[in-house]
C-alpha cells in the first residue's frame, strides 16, 4: 500500500474528535514535518518546541527499549500516557517517526485503536 501524504493524515485525525489538541507527523529529532496545534488551543507547556523535542526523545527511547521484546510479543502498535491534564497517544511510523497526539480528558482510550486502523490503511505504520 502507498504511503499517504502525512498532512492528509493530520486533517482526518483532526476531523475524528473536535478533543484532539494536537496532532504532528515529527523526526527523531522532534522537528514537525506536518500538523501541529489545532486552531484555538494553547500549548501548556512555555517553550513549546523544546518540549515536543523532549517528548519525541523519551518515546524514541521507549520505542528503541521495547525492540528487544518485539521477537516475543511483536512491535508496539501503538502507545497511550494518561497525565493529569492530557493524553499523549503515539504511533510508530516508517522512516523513523512517529504520530503525535494529544487529547483533552475525557476523549474516549477506545478511539484510538480506530486511529490506529486509519494509520494502518494509509501505509504509515512502521
Amino acid at each position: 500500500m502507498a504511503q499517504a501524504a502525512p498532512e492528509s493524515v493530520v486533517k482526518k485525525i483532526f476531523s475524528t474528535d473536535k478533543r484532539i489538541k494536537f496532532c504532528a507527523v515529527v523526526d527523531s529529532e522532534g522537528k514537525i514535518e506536518a500538523g501541529g496545534m489545532r486552531p484555538g488551543f494553547r500549548f501548556l507547556e512555555p517553550e513549546p518546541e523544546a518540549e515536543t523535542a523532549r517528548i519525541v526523545t523519551r518515546m524514541f527511547l521507549n520505542q528503541a527499549m521495547n525492540q528487544a521484546s518485539d521477537r516475543y510479543f511483536g512491535p508496539v502498535n501503538w502507545g497511550i500516557i494518561h497525565r493529569e491534564k492530557l493524553v499523549q497517544i503515539t504511533f510508530h511510523l516508517r522512516g523513523q517517526k512517529q504520530l503525535q497526539i494529544t487529547t483533552a480528558l475525557g476523549s474516549p482510550v477506545s478511539k484510538v485503536a480506530t486511529l490506529g486502523r486509519y494509520v494502518n490503511q494509509l501505509g504509515m505504520k512502521a
